[in-house]
């Protein structure tokens, strides 16, 4: 009994603090508190250091599909005259904001002061958030980027990149009234540093076998590292998560009882579907690595704030800087790493942006490696586009070619 309470610590802390950043969401307003809607992948270092709340609506569209509620909103914002081929992370949010509908009997998330969108990282962003700026009638800035191919972080990229992040600081600045206080932004980084280097090393216990940590408890855990960044809440944490699966990983406790085939996922999840991987687990089949969870881990230093959020978001966190054969090549060395036995595709509708160069990365892997790849067709938060019967015989089959290679050897 005292084993299972020690693995849970996390988990229970988790529902803890997540209700205590969406309790204090809710308070903001009355309390005179700013809240800015931000993109996953823009410095939130930034509002938290100014002690503006940020807010991810693409936080809350996985929040919203695992709570049964996308579906809904989706077909609410296509009937509002949204496009259905839009993101559903998109469409999840304008028809929250439509119907004022959100979890828990909510009406979504709290109106927005600022909005703070990114040029990068998504082709859906700038104008989702210019339409959220049209719909609130709140100050907007966006953060452009170089987009490169190049292997290391060229001089008049990181200096673009870095007028970016003062220009960013200056409105904030000008619409709050008050100067950035660059000692507390300092801390501010010093501490999502850490918390990433923690969510870094935690992942990495993945490579043991049995593999001590699925990609349901990876994903749940991961939003963590944006929702309450810069915080000794999110190195609390992840301090925490570290010591629970360390522990599992020394009493040589696995995801399975029965551990045959390791596996990589590529790339969201199915937020309203995260069951689906116990499907692979009945197999003995676990995953072990993705890239999606490695987002936002890895240290940043304090000492020059400014450098290190410019090295983590527009460098670490861009995927274009890597194309298609560069995230291969990051996969192939995932697959030697972690004694990789296959690998599954998301080919996810809403995502025009990773997708297109699955086809790329699954033929540079077959090449490389020769291991059986599973490639289905869904999305990550409208349920409307996912077959579940379909899945299910492609997993069978899967399954069948990776049992056929391991008898032949």
């Amino acid at each position: 009994m005292a084993k299972e309470k020690q693995i849970d610590r996390s988990r229970k802390n988790l529902s803890l603090i997540m209700e205590e950043n969406r309790e204090q969401l809710a308070r903001a307003k009355e309390q005179g508190i700013m809240i800015a809607w931000m993109t996953a992948v823009a410095p939130a270092e930034l509002c938290v250091a100014m002690d503006i709340l940020p807010a991810f609506p693409e936080n809350y569209g996985p929040l919203l599909a695992s709570r049964g509620l996308s579906k809904e909103l989706c077909d609410a914002a296509v009937a509002g005259g949204y496009s259905e081929d839009l993101c559903s992370y998109a469409l999840a949010n304008l028809g929250s904001i439509l119907l004022k509908k959100g979890v828990e009997g909510t009406e979504g998330l709290p109106r927005p002061d600022l909005l703070i969108a990114t040029q990068y990282g998504c082709t859906t962003h700038v104008k989702w958030w210019e339409e959220m700026a049209r719909i609130f009638d709140v100050p907007l800035f966006i953060l452009d980027s170089a987009v490169t191919l190049e292997e290391d972080l060229l001089p008049y990229q990181e200096q673009y990149f870095a007028s970016e992040i003062k220009d960013c600081i200056q409105f904030l600045e000008e619409n709050t009234g008050k100067g950035m206080d660059y000692d507390k932004l300092s801390e501010v980084v010093k501490l999502s540093g850490e918390a990433g280097r923690l969510w870094e090393e935690t992942l990495k216990l993945r490579m043991n076998r049995p593999c001590p940590m699925g990609p349901i408890e990876v994903y749940t855990h991961m939003g963590v590292a944006v929702t309450l960044c810069g915080s000794q809440t999110a190195v609390g944490h992840y301090r925490l998560l570290y010591e629970d699966v360390s522990k599992r990983v020394s009493q040589g406790k696995g995801v399975v009882q029965n551990e045959r085939f390791r596996l990589i996922w590529d790339f969201f999840p199915l937020w309203y579907n995260l069951r689906l991987f116990r499907k692979f687990e009945e197999y003995g089949g676990v995953f072990v690595a993705d890239v999606y969870g490695n987002a936002f881990s890895g240290n940043m230093e304090g000492t020059d704030p400014i450098k290190s959020l410019v090295n983590r978001y527009f460098w670490e966190e861009t995927p274009p800087r890597t194309g298609s054969t560069g995230r291969a090549e990051e996969y192939c060395k995932l697959i030697e790493d972690y004694a990789v036995d296959g690998f599954v595709f998301h080919s996810n509708r809403s995502c025009r942006f990773f997708s297109p160069r699955q086809l790329d990365m699954k033929r540079i892997i077959d090449e490389r490696f020769g291991i059986p790849t599973l490639v289905f067709e869904g999305d990550m938060t409208n349920p409307n586009l996912y077959s579940e019967k379909d899945m299910e015989s492609r997993i069978d089959a899967f399954f069948e070619v990776l049992e056929t290679r391991r008898i032949q050897g």
